[in-house]
């Protein structure tokens, strides 16, 4: 609706450039239209750069993210759950975790600081009462180093039959190109996430997160 307006904008503004300029010629002295002509391209160039500024804002403007189903056992491998993310849709757009947006502080065997997004899968579904992520939730944590680099990414992917005994999660960490450095059932995640009381989601109860939004 708003690139329509800006159109018709565009549209009248020309037209009333065209009236000004036939304007011009009415006027008899020489010196009053080289007035008249260098303050209209003056104007031109202001309301061209307005205009400009307005349709960028316009296409820049991010755009709700359609949730595509969960990816399912035979699917899900790392590089499928970066082209997921990246290609398929963009984890960018995702929501953040409730009450938890922006940088935050972190720790090993993360970055020093992380940002944390949830697909729309999740987030569509909390606060969640029964405590059990949805199939095909995805959490990632984009982790930075000291001087808040990019430095990788830590994801979980919630498959269901994948893997009963961790919650169903898929894990995976990449670097900051994404290129894969673990994936799957890792000892380590799954040990350190077993002490959530909340389907391996260490970060907040699922039953608490967004219980205020």
């Amino acid at each position: 609706m708003l690139v329509l307006v800006l159109v018709q904008l565009r549209r009248y503004y020309f037209f009333l450039l065209e009236k000004f300029d036939k304007g011009v010629d009415m006027v008899h002295s020489e010196a009053m239209k080289a007035i008249v002509r260098r303050r209209l391209k003056l104007a031109n160039r202001f309301w061209g750069v307005v205009l400009c500024g307005l349709c960028s804002i316009v296409s820049c403007t991010p755009r709700a993210v359609a949730a595509l189903p969960g990816l399912t056992g035979d699917q899900i491998s790392g590089a499928s759950l970066w082209q997921r993310i990246t290609v398929e849709e963009d984890f960018k757009a995702y929501p953040s975790w409730p009450d938890y947006k922006g940088i935050q502080p972190g720790q090993s065997p993360h970055g020093r600081f992380h940002r944390i997004y949830i697909n729309p899968i999740l987030a569509d579904a909390l606060p969640i009462s029964a405590n059990i992520a949805p199939a095909g939730s995805i959490i990632i944590k984009e982790n930075y180093d000291p001087d808040r680099v990019v430095s990788g990414y830590t994801v979980m992917a919630k498959v269901p039959g994948y893997n009963p005994d961790a919650g169903d999660w898929f894990w995976a960490a990449y670097d900051n190109q994404g290129g894969v450095k673990m994936e799957g059932r890792p000892a380590m995640c799954i040990r350190c996430h077993s002490s959530s009381a909340s389907d391996f989601v260490l970060l907040q109860r699922l039953d608490a997160a967004g219980a205020d939004q």
